[in-house]
């Protein structure tokens, strides 16, 4: 057993970490992994099978920057513009449901009519 405050000495000497606060286990995990789950962050990572940026996933983006908890946006988009994936940095309590309705509206009405 070994015990630091240094993160960077741990991840040097140990394969597995414990972050204890007040006596208390609160993460347990390769050195690696550990910065993830004591984060004040989220990242979620959402694939489109077939998006483009023309018919407003580029506005939905931007409306979807704007709403509280959200750090950060990340459009995958190939030479085609052709887009494969959004990724979010989200506050820890940031509730994913609050941007859905964005991306599933332009994908429903986009083309004029419903997809159901």
């Amino acid at each position: 057993m070994f015990s630091t405050h240094n993160l960077v000495e741990a991840q040097e000497m140990c394969d597995r970490v414990a972050i204890l606060n007040r006596g208390i286990i609160v993460a347990c995990d390769t050195p690696s992994r550990i910065p993830r789950a004591v984060s004040q962050q989220k990242t979620y990572r959402i694939t489109f099978t077939e998006a483009t940026l023309e018919g407003g996933l580029e506005s939905a983006v931007k409306k979807i920057e704007l709403i509280p908890g959200v750090q950060k946006t990340t459009l995958e988009i190939d030479a085609n513009r052709n887009v494969s994936a959004l990724s979010l940095s989200v506050d820890s309590n940031f509730a994913l449901s609050s941007i859905l309705p964005l991306l599933i509206w332009r994908e429903r009405y986009s083309s004029g009519y419903p997809h159901y």
